[in-house]
């Protein structure tokens, strides 16, 4: 099992709220968007626990409460666009 399986529903709701009209994950104790552009390929990645995630497979995990084991990707394509329909 690799370190990104090992992240919980539990810790990712923690450090997290979700809005899933907006797309937008944000750090629950500041309510700042969580995650930087990715500029090579696009994807909004977050930093947790000293380790890179990308946030729409953070999100998948809060809704879906696993993690995907496959690729998951963005259906318009536009990888800032977190909401859960576009995943």
């Amino acid at each position: 099992m690799n370190t990104q399986q090992r992240l919980s529903k539990e810790l990712v709701q923690e450090k997290f709220t979700y809005d899933p009209d907006s797309g937008e994950l944000r750090w629950r104790k500041s309510g700042k968007l969580a995650g930087t552009y990715g500029h090579t390929l696009g994807y909004i990645n977050v930093g947790l626990n000293y380790k890179l995630y990308k946030a729409h497979r953070i999100i998948w995990l809060y809704v879906y409460d696993e993690w995907p084991e496959e690729d998951i990707d963005h259906v318009d394509r536009d990888r800032s666009n977190n909401r859960i329909a576009n995943l």
